[in-house]
């Protein structure tokens, strides 16, 4: 999941110009073994600083931010600020594993050791969408609805990894897709009815 705001402005003929940011985050790391097999007991567990087995939580966060440009046209338009939405956007994306001890009795992935197994990578980011946007007449529903796709290309920032035990190198890609809701905000300029600044949520 990921949430995030952006800010744009559109012109007469629809062409919108735009920054955007999101924030991201989620529960479901599949290589959890694997990050951690170097201080994990033979069943799995993980013990803490009096001996006794730990309670860790393990997900992800991220972050992006893009520049994106986009084109709304006519087609199942239901007035002149609406219709079909086709985006491209560049920018950078930033991701790594988390690591959330609650009895903070963790030595092992706290600190600076954390460092040795978070993953951080990042790197440059492409960005495609198709959706629809519709802004109505009175002002008052304003929102798009889009499929999203994102290829990054991404290194892992900390150079060695404990999991390993060697040196990282080279360089990853990244896929993300799914949909994303946009609410929006506008502030239509004054005398015309399709020249707007758009705050996004």
């Amino acid at each position: 999941m990921s949430v995030g705001m952006g800010v744009g402005y559109k012109t007469s003929s629809n062409w919108i110009i735009s920054i955007d940011g999101q924030y991201s985050f989620g529960g479901n790391v599949k290589n959890q073994g694997q990050l951690l097999n170097t201080i994990l007991t033979t069943n799995g567990n993980i013990l803490n600083e009096t001996g006794n087995y730990g309670q860790i939580d393990i997900n992800q966060r991220g972050w992006s931010g893009t520049i994106d440009v986009s084109k709304t046209v006519d087609f199942l338009a239901l007035n002149a600020n609406s219709g079909v939405n086709f985006l491209i956007g560049a920018g950078y994306l930033s991701h790594n594993i988390n690591f959330n001890t609650p009895g903070s009795d963790l030595p092992q992935v706290m600190d600076e050791y954390d460092k040795g197994y978070d993953e951080l990578s990042g790197g440059f980011m492409l960005k495609q969408a198709i959706g629809y946007v519709y802004l109505s007449d009175n002002r008052r529903v304003n929102c798009k609805l889009s499929f999203i796709m994102m290829e990054a290309f991404t290194t892992n920032y900390r150079g060695f990894s404990y999991s390993t035990g060697r040196a990282v190198e080279g360089s990853m890609l990244d896929l993300i897709y799914g949909f994303q809701f946009q609410w929006m905000l506008p502030i239509y300029s004054a005398g015309s009815g399709k020249k707007d600044l758009y705050y996004y949520d």
